[in-house]
Order: C-alpha cells, then sequence, then structure tokens
C-alpha cells in the first residue's frame, strides 16, 4: 500500500476504470489482491465497507497514510455533492 498509488493503481487502472463504468456508482469500495501472474483479484465490491484506520501502526506502517488520503477523498466527494 505505501506505492499503491504509483504502483499497483497503475497497473490495474484499466481493470479499476471497468468498475467505474460498469458498476455506475458515485462511490463504492472492493478489497482486491494481484494474483502471482499479476492479474487483479476482486474479492469483494461493496458500498458499505468499513474503512478504518485503528489498526497498530506497529503492524501495518504503510496504512495510516493511505487511509488519510482516502478519508479526504470521501469528504471531498460529500462536499462536491452537498455544494
Amino acid at each position: 500500500m505505501a506505492s499503491f498509488d504509483r504502483d499497483f493503481a497503475v497497473r490495474h487502472a484499466e481493470a479499476f476504470a471497468e468498475l467505474v463504468r460498469r458498476l455506475g456508482l458515485d462511490y463504492f469500495a472492493i478489497d482486491c489482491a494481484e494474483t502471482p501472474q499479476g492479474e487483479l483479484f476482486l474479492f469483494e465490491a461493496d458500498v458499505s465497507m468499513i474503512v478504518h484506520a485503528l489498526d497498530p501502526e506497529e503492524l501495518y506502517p504503510y496504512k495510516k497514510p493511505q487511509m488519510a488520503k482516502l478519508f479526504s477523498a470521501f469528504e471531498g466527494f460529500l462536499r462536491a455533492r452537498a455544494g
């Protein structure tokens, strides 16, 4: 997750764009991984996933910065819709 924006997200940008197109939703969350062959493996898509930054930082040092970006983006989404 530490290099998600410049690595994982870039490799799977086409698949992510297709998810947006097919789902047709303004907001949704996915849980996914990458197969040993480099393919995106999607195992959950939902509009009500619990996303949090409560895990101990010593176990998941990469998570808190990524969650801060997600929370900020979601707040921006809400502000845009409210305005």
